[in-house]
């Protein structure tokens, strides 16, 4: 076709003008796009503000556990803190899923029966509640996770007891009896008590108040009125004919989650139910497995300690009922945490008997660990399993024969995967055993001020340097104020008769800096003007020396309503140096066997546990929290 002349030299025209449409039509599509992309930026930016809070306990934490702990010395800290992510992260792949939404438009998660899979069971998210929590820090999605766990918990409550989960969903219904089991909703009551210290819960969900809510319910519902032992679930009637408040199941006993749970309620029951647990505990090793000191899956006839026995087969789940079996192989990992997270005495006696005789069972080879035992320590399965294995390693941690034990048993499973139970119980014990598993709910920060010997001399501390103390000068002064050779204003004075304070204080430069540091350290601020002009011309006159201002102000901090806030966060960094020396006491530190530059490190890190103390207990659990990894750097 032969075009006309006219419109072949209209036609650059043309194509100009439609290039020029649409370079306007997309500068003004760009403009839109940027502006709605800003926008939805701006949004999100703002919605993770107030969202999320920052974790006060984040990932790795170090704990410092209990006097003669042992830890895996075969990989470094920074390795096992590697494998830990690691495992978690493949964890979180695998077996946390998104679950779609609640009426009020909140995500929900759930962790999966294995992966694939459509069922929810609530010992998983409980697990996967405690998981999340611990890390925090690591896991940047960490709160937004647990809030969907919790979420999830709630559409789905017992029919039976309605602050408790109903143990078993599957493709979003109830399935079978609606009902709880025990330790489902204990791990997650505990959980919740990680997120409040973890998150704090002045945000969208208050994680203390729901904490309690499910704590009254598991009492309630789930523990023995005259027993004082779990039950199975809310089914179990107290008076019931095979199933009562008689019939535990061994891996119910979480003692470490009951000393939790008597922290945060202030209610002493859950110290009974330690000591009934560990009646119980005590009752079948010394009269069914004296030699092995295995527990097994279910334990009937408890109305008389005495009487307790392991129960028949097929009592409840399978012919292995009255075996240290897939139940009972949680038992080292639940009581050696309260050994290691609490000191207790019985819970280290009978974790050890446990692996004592597990040693010498397989030749310390983690390999020889078998699936699942008779309670004479015959072996049941022909194979190896990293469920049976990892309980085990917590409870060598208490035993400091074990060393070689221990390390060949965390080479075996910190990097072994295989379903969803053995995963969540292998993370679990690898947090605990890699140092990362920590107490919530602790009373460090909300214990009644009793001002003993320790409390006086810290007040004294703290007041005149400003900083945390060394244990071995707290030591010195308290049984020089319980002997009765001192008074608080001699150990005031000694401090002056020291170099370190002549060096921070020079008599030579008058009384104001001494003032000023003395306000601040005790009240958190600076001196009013006509307080300052008080001391400095008590001070000058020789009215006053600098010892007996620093107990008169302590004193009057504390008689002085008006002062009552400046106090109570004085009182919060008290109770943080008596904390930070017992740390010190724990691991055998002795301030005048450090080196100069040691020693002035310690000074530091005691002035660093302090700075960010307020008014708001929270901040002090924190500093608390914080105390084990400051003084790894020593």
């Amino acid at each position: 076709m032969k075009l006309d002349a006219s419109f072949s030299l209209l036609l650059p025209v043309y194509l100009v003008f439609r290039l020029i449409k649409i370079i306007e039509e997309l500068c003004v599509f760009l403009k839109f796009f940027t502006t709605i992309t800003f926008v939805i930026y701006s949004f999100l930016s703002f919605y993770s503000s107030i969202s999320l809070a920052d974790p006060k306990r984040p990932f790795p934490q170090h704990v410092s556990y209990a006097s003669g702990t042992i830890y895996p010395s075969n990989f470094s800290q920074a390795q096992q803190d590697q494998h830990v992510r690691n495992f978690y992260d493949y964890w979180k792949s695998h077996y946390l899923v998104s679950a779609g939404t609640n009426s009020a438009g909140k995500i929900l998660y759930r962790v999966a029966f294995g992966q694939g899979s459509d069922v929810t069971v609530s010992e998983g998210q409980g697990y996967g509640m405690v998981i999340v929590a611990l890390m925090a820090g690591h896991d940047p999605d960490a709160q937004n996770l647990f809030d969907g766990l919790w979420y999830f918990s709630r559409e789905f409550p017992s029919g039976i007891d309605g602050r408790l989960m109903s143990w078993k969903i599957q493709n979003g219904s109830i399935v079978g009896r609606n009902d709880s089991a025990f330790d489902g909703d204990v791990d997650i009551a505990y959980g919740l008590l990680l997120a409040h210290e973890q998150w704090g819960s002045a945000g969208d969900l208050n994680y203390q108040a729901e904490a309690a809510q499910v704590i009254d319910g598991i009492l309630a519902s789930t523990i023995g009125a005259d027993s004082l032992l779990p039950k199975l679930g809310d089914w179990t009637d107290d008076s019931g004919s095979r199933y009562n408040q008689y019939t535990p199941r061994s891996s119910d006993f979480m003692p470490a989650h009951f000393h939790a749970f008597a922290r945060a309620t202030g209610d002493a029951v859950w110290n009974n139910i330690v000591i009934n647990s560990q009646a119980v505990i005590d009752s079948i090793q010394n009269n069914y497995s004296s030699s092995t000191g295995l527990l097994p899956d279910f334990i009937i006839n408890c109305q008389s300690v005495d009487n307790c026995r392991p129960a028949n087969e097929s009592f409840l789940e399978g012919p292995n009922d009255g075996d240290y079996y897939y139940n009972a192989g949680r038992a080292p990992w639940r009581i050696g945490l309260d050994a290691l997270l609490n000191d207790d005495v019985q819970s280290r006696a009978e974790a050890q008997k446990m692996i004592s005789w597990l040693a010498v069972s397989t030749n310390s080879n983690a390999n020889n660990i078998k699936a699942g035992y008779k309670l004479d320590g015959s072996a049941i399965g022909d194979y190896s399993t990293t469920f049976f294995a990892a309980p085990f390693a917590v409870a060598a941690m208490l035993d400091g024969s074990q060393q070689d034990f221990l390390n060949e048993i965390y080479t075996y499973i910190h990097n072994e995967t295989e379903d969803y139970y053995e995963d969540s119980i292998n993370l679990l014990a690898l947090l605990a055993v890699t140092a990362n598993y920590w107490n919530p709910a602790t009373d460090i920060c909300r214990r009644d001020i009793q001002r003993d010997s320790a409390w006086r001399v810290v007040e004294i501390y703290t007041a005149t340097l400003g900083y945390a103390p060394d244990n071995e000068g707290l030591q010195y002064w308290v049984n020089n104020l319980q002997n009765g050779s001192w008074t608080p204003n001699d150990v005031a004075q000694s401090f002056f008769d020291g170099p370190l304070v002549q060096e921070m204080y020079p008599i030579d430069q008058g009384y104001g800096s001494f003032i000023d540091s003395l306000y601040q350290n005790l009240f958190g601020r600076a001196p009013d003007e006509a307080g300052y002009a008080y001391w400095l011309a008590e001070l000058n006159s020789g009215h006053v020396q600098r010892n007996q201002m620093i107990i008169a102000l302590i004193e009057g901090g504390w008689a002085n309503a008006e002062a009552a806030s400046d106090m109570e966060r004085f009182g919060y960094r008290v109770q943080v140096g008596l904390a930070f020396a017992a740390e010190q006491a724990r691991r055998g530190i002795v301030y005048s066997q450090l080196t100069t530059a040691k020693q002035e490190k310690l000074r530091f890190l005691g002035a660093q546990v302090l700075e960010m103390i307020t008014v708001d207990s929270s901040a002090c659990d924190t500093a608390v929290g914080n105390i084990s990894r400051l003084l790894d750097t020593l």
